[in-house]
Order: C-alpha cells, then sequence, then structure tokens
C-alpha cells in the first residue's frame, strides 16, 4: 500500500480535491487530505507516509525534513500570480506591491509591472522566517500590499497589512494528483519486484545473489547474508 498526503493549499479546495480523489482507483493506494501551513517542526515532520502532494514553503520545508519521501510539487503558474495582482486594484499600491514566494521564476518584475501599472517588488522565500523578514523589509520600503502564500497572508493579518493570497487552480491540483498517482503505481511496482526477487532468493538452502545487468549485486538471501557476516567476523 502506498501512502499519498495531499496538502490542500487552501480550505475552501477541499471539496473539490475530494471529489477528484474519488475518481481514482484506489488499489494499492491510500490517500490523506490535510490542510498544513508553515515550516514548524511539527508540521513538516512526517512518519507513515510515501508521497506528498504539496506547494510552497510548506513543499521546501517537507522535502528538507523528510528526503526519503517523494515530493511532488503543486505549481504555481504565472495566471495564478496574475489573478491574485489583479485583485490588488481595490488595495494602496502607491508604493507597489511585494510578491513574496519560494519560486521566482514566475515572476518577472517589469513584465508584471506593465501588464497592471502596479510597481512589483519580488523577494524568494522558502521558510517560514524568510516571509516575515521580507514583509517587514518591504513594510519598511513604504510597500503596503503583499501577495504570496497562506504563511504571508496570516502573518501580514497579525501585522494589518493588506495581501492577496496566491490561489492554485483547479488543474494544477489534478496535474499534481496525477503525477502522484503515476509516481505511486512505480513504487508499488518496484516494491512487489523487491519481494517477489526476496522470496525467490529466500527459497534456496543455497547462498544465492541477484545480479543486474551491469554485474551489480542488487539483492541477496539470508544464507548469503549470513555466510558473508561470518567471514567479516573471523
Amino acid at each position: 500500500m502506498i501512502r499519498i498526503l495531499v496538502v490542500v493549499p487552501y480550505e475552501e479546495l477541499y471539496d473539490q480535491v475530494r471529489s477528484f480523489v474519488s475518481t481514482i482507483d484506489p488499489h494499492g493506494l491510500s490517500f490523506q487530505l490535510e490542510h498544513l501551513v508553515g515550516t514548524s517542526a511539527r508540521v513538516v515532520k512526517l512518519t507513515d507516509v510515501d508521497i506528498v502532494v504539496v506547494r510552497g514553503i510548506t513543499g521546501r520545508a517537507i522535502a528538507r525534513e523528510n528526503p526519503s519521501i517523494h515530493i511532488v510539487e503543486i505549481s504555481i503558474s504565472s495566471s495564478d500570480l496574475l489573478t491574485a495582482l489583479w485583485k490588488c486594484r481595490t488595495c494602496d499600491t502607491t508604493d507597489g506591491v511585494g510578491v513574496i514566494v519560494p519560486d521566482t521564476s514566475i515572476c518577472e518584475p517589469v513584465q508584471l509591472q506593465d501588464l497592471t501599472g502596479i510597481p512589483i517588488h519580488v523577494r524568494k522565500a522558502e521558510r517560514e522566517e524568510e516571509v516575515y523578514a521580507a514583509i517587514d523589509e518591504l513594510h519598511a520600503l513604504g510597500v503596503n500590499t503583499m501577495v504570496g502564500g497562506l504563511t504571508l497572508c496570516r502573518r501580514c493579518e497579525a501585522l494589518g497589512i493588506a495581501h492577496v493570497h496566491i490561489k492554485t487552480g483547479d488543474e494544477a491540483m489534478r496535474r499534481a494528483i496525477n503525477e502522484a498517482v503515476s509516481a505511486a503505481r512505480s513504487l508499488n511496482r518496484e516494491r512487489t519486484r523487491t519481494n517477489l526477487i526476496t522470496t525467490v532468493l529466500n527459497s534456496s538452502e543455497d547462498a544465492v545473489f541477484a545480479v543486474n545487468r551491469l554485474g551489480q549485486v542488487i539483492a541477496a538471501n539470508s544464507q548469503a547474508s549470513q555466510l558473508f557476516l561470518h567471514d567479516w567476523q573471523e
């Protein structure tokens, strides 16, 4: 059973994600939907999970803390950012808008300014404290409106700073979940293959090794392990 954790970016997406997951063949898969925010140890240290579908700084933190877990990132597109910037029209944009994201490749300040008519100040932040520092820096420069993820929004809410949440589109969620399912199927096949090899090897009373095309040993049965352990101890 491959366990997939889907970190839903914001609560309004729950029903849509749950509905989409219900259409997937569940054979060999176990889905868990959660809403996690931030990069604290309590949030990002995971157990009993094989694959995580996640976005933003929470995704980066989970990847750092759980190197053995396969991460599928929910992409934030330029259109998602433009939609958020469009909503800034009702905010104070006299000194521009601060865009704080973990991946600045979706942000081209000059082009965004040409499209929106608003000065854009882009900052990269991959950790919670970096988001806070970027907000403080930009606000000190006179920027009164921030755009970013949920961590940014909650911080700005606490500080009384205007903010707009970059929301993920339905298609990006479906694409990420489908990618996770494909990875899970591959992982399941690999585990089945490994279990089969182990069963075949251990059915022999002799010391037996499994070797790949390159002549590298990829598995050994219990007798072989005991033989080499005995020789090493001597």
